[in-house]
């Protein structure tokens, strides 16, 4: 058995404006109903550079913002579309 190793890096850090909710804003700092974001797609705390030296250093927010965004978007439902 043999293992190949390949070092790499990926880039788009904070496209994605949100806030203390995880909600997704707009451009007019409005939120979006319905719509959240997490990880390094959303405000990253690295924006706009990521030290690529140091791997996994946004793995606590996009492990914590998920489950935010995750908790926030089951409470929207809730309220929204439930009978």
């Amino acid at each position: 058995m043999s293992l190949k190793f390949a070092p790499s890096a990926y880039g788009s850090l904070g496209g994605i404006r949100i806030n203390y909710k995880t909600e997704v804003l707009d451009k007019d700092n409005h939120v979006i109903p319905g719509l959240y974001a997490a990880g390094t797609d959303a405000n990253s705390i690295c924006n706009p550079d990521y030290v690529f030296v140091l791997p996994g250093n946004t793995l606590g927010f996009a492990v914590n913002s998920g489950r935010m965004a995750g908790e926030n978007a089951i409470q929207f439902i809730k309220e929204h579309f439930s009978k």
